[in-house]
């Protein structure tokens, strides 16, 4: 699965996030018969409360509540016969993390859930739901650039201090929906700015599911 995400801070310790993307495939069993799950689509909204916080912690400890929709098809290995799958998700989970360098960001996740599954098997539409409630998974998040900066002054000051962190800066100087510059790195050029203000961070992030719901996510986003 491949998916595009925001994530919108609400307050200091709440989060709310959305993701959309692409299923690429799978497959579900059902008895001795194997059905391929076709390419669909995914949409998903989740609260993320974050009790702890590293480095205050050791780890940045989340509590998650978030609803799903998968809708995809399958295709019996078979037959080739295909019918419409869909997938509904309620779930919770715990995350623990902890920020190496301010860039890379590793994870463990342990999450319960459950909710129906809309399917024509070949004897009729079915509504069923998961055989495994629970997943532990793995997974890792990026930041290569640690902030998108949008700049409102007409003039810039002094660069930031060597210690700062990578930044993709915007230059809006005229109106915010001229034509923007993009400068990359520490120092290029022009690198802060009085007015200067953080606007989103990009992250890159893959997931490995290795127990109960199995399987691979990636995902980019943005934290806003």
């Amino acid at each position: 699965m491949v998916l595009g995400t925001a994530r919108f801070r609400l307050g200091p310790a709440l989060t709310l996030g959305a993701a959309a993307g692409a299923i690429l495939g799978g497959h579900v069993d059902a008895g001795p018969r194997r059905f391929e799950v076709t390419p669909g689509a995914h949409l998903s909204a989740q609260l993320t409360w974050t009790p702890l916080r590293a480095p205050g912690s050791p780890l940045t400890v989340g509590l998650t509540g978030a609803v799903a929709v998968g809708l995809s098809g399958t295709r019996d290995r078979d037959t080739g016969a295909t019918a419409a799958f869909t997938a509904v998700d309620v779930r919770v989970g715990v995350t623990a993390s902890r920020t190496i360098a301010e860039v890379l960001t590793p994870y463990l996740a342990a999450r319960a859930f459950g909710g129906p599954v809309f399917w024509d098997a070949g004897a009729g539409d079915v509504v069923g739901s998961d055989t495994k409630h629970a997943q532990l998974a793995v997974g890792a998040s990026v930041e290569p650039y640690r902030r998108l900066y949008l700049r409102r002054a007409s003039s810039w000051s002094r660069p930031p201090p060597a210690s700062s962190p990578p930044a993709v800066v915007v230059d809006a100087r005229r109106t915010y929906g001229c034509a923007s510059a993009l400068l990359l790195g520490r120092r290029r050029g022009c690198s802060t700015a009085t007015g200067l203000q953080p606007l989103a961070r990009l992250h890159l992030g893959v997931e490995w599911a290795f127990f109960g719901e199995t399987g691979v996510m990636a995902s980019l986003g943005w934290d806003l």
